[in-house]
C-alpha cells in the first residue's frame, strides 16, 4: 500500500499501545493517499500476525482483508461515492451488534468531508454510541471540512504526501488503465483509484468548450451526462485546466470573464455536495461558461 513511512510509523506506535480510540479521523491532500492510510491501518488491526504493527499480508486474516471477506472489516460506499442518510442507515444495521468472534471491527468511512450536514449529524449519532470493540478510520481531505461535533470524536492522523516519484511509479504500476488526458492532474487519478471510479475517455478539455460557440456546447451534454460518478473529478480537472493556463499566462490575472470562470467551477464543484439534478446541472454550467 502507498503509505508513506512517517504515517506508518505513526500508525504502528499507535497498534503497538493497545489503545485504539474510538475513531481516527486521516486528513491530507491526494497526494497523501489517505485512504489507503486508513486501509494500512485497518489491515494492521485485523492481522493476527503483525510484525511491530505492521500486516504480514499472509496470514488468514490478511487474506481475507485483500479479498474482501472480512466481515469485521466494513468499507462504506454510496451511490456515486457519496454519503445518504441511507448509507448511514445501512451502517447502524450493519455494526449495531458490535464485531463477531470477539474481534474488534473497523469502518472505513471515505471522503467524509463531502457529507451534508444532514448526513453528518446521521452518522454522528453513529460515532456517539458505537457497539464495544468498534474502531472508526474516516478520512478527509480537510479536517476543517468535517462537522467540528465529529472532528472532536476523533484522533487526527496528518496523513505525510508521497514524494511525486513515488506517486509517479505508483499510477505506473496501476491495474487501472489511466487515459491519457488525466495524466496531467494524478491528484485527481489518485481520488479516483481510491475512490473505484474508473476515469473517462471522451471528455473535452475546458479549453474545447471555450473555443466552441455557446448555441453549439450543447454537444458535449451527451458524453458529459453519464459521468455522474466522476462528475465532481471532470470539474476539478477543468478548474485545473483553467488555473494552469492562468499561472502560466500572466496577463490573464486581468482577465474577469476567467476569473468568473474560475469562481463558477469552484461554485458548482461545491454544489455537487447535494443531489442536485446532474443533468440540468451540466447543462446550466456549459452554458455559462
Amino acid at each position: 500500500m502507498p503509505v508513506a513511512s512517517p504515517t506508518q510509523s505513526l500508525i504502528r506506535r499507535i497498534i503497538a499501545g493497545n489503545q485504539l480510540a474510538n475513531a481516527y479521523l486521516f486528513v491530507g491532500p491526494a497526494n497523501t493517499f489517505r485512504r489507503q492510510c486508513a486501509r494500512f491501518m485497518a489491515q494492521a488491526i485485523h492481522c493476527t500476525h503483525a510484525s511491530e504493527s505492521r500486516p504480514c499480508g499472509k496470514c488468514p486474516a490478511c487474506e481475507r482483508f485483500r479479498n474482501q471477506t472480512e466481515i469485521n472489516a466494513i468499507q462504506v460506499t454510496g451511490e456515486s461515492n457519496k454519503l445518504t442518510v441511507d448509507t448511514i442507515r445501512t451502517l447502524q444495521d450493519q455494526i449495531k451488534y458490535g464485531p463477531s468472534q470477539n474481534h474488534v471491527m473497523t469502518v472505513e468511512i471515505p471522503n467524509a468531508d463531502t457529507m451534508t450536514d444532514t448526513v453528518a449529524n446521521a452518522f454522528l449519532k453513529t460515532l456517539e454510541e458505537p457497539a464495544e470493540g468498534i474502531t472508526f478510520l474516516i478520512c478527509a481531505a480537510s479536517e476543517y471540512n468535517v462537522l467540528p461535533t465529529i472532528k472532536s470524536r476523533c484522533q487526527v492522523i496528518h496523513c505525510t504526501p508521497l514524494p511525486p516519484s513515488e506517486i509517479e511509479i505508483e499510477l505506473r504500476q496501476s491495474k487501472e488503465e489511466i487515459p491519457q488526458a488525466w495524466l496531467s492532474v494524478p491528484a485527481l487519478v489518485i481520488d479516483a483509484l481510491e475512490s473505484g471510479i474508473k476515469l473517462p475517455t471522451d471528455i473535452p478539455s475546458i479549453f474545447e468548450i471555450l473555443n466552441t460557440p455557446i448555441d453549439r456546447r450543447m454537444i458535449f451534454a451527451p458524453a458529459l451526462y453519464g459521468q455522474k460518478d466522476c462528475l465532481q473529478l471532470i470539474l476539478r480537472r477543468w478548474l485545473a485546466e483553467l488555473t494552469e493556463n492562468t499561472l502560466a499566462n500572466p496577463e490573464t490575472y486581468q482577465d474577469l470573464n476567467q476569473r468568473k470562470r474560475i469562481d463558477l467551477l469552484v461554485e458548482n464543484i461545491n454544489n455537487l455536495r447535494y443531489n442536485l439534478n446532474s443533468r440540468l446541472h451540466i447543462d446550466s454550467l456549459l452554458l455559462s461558461l
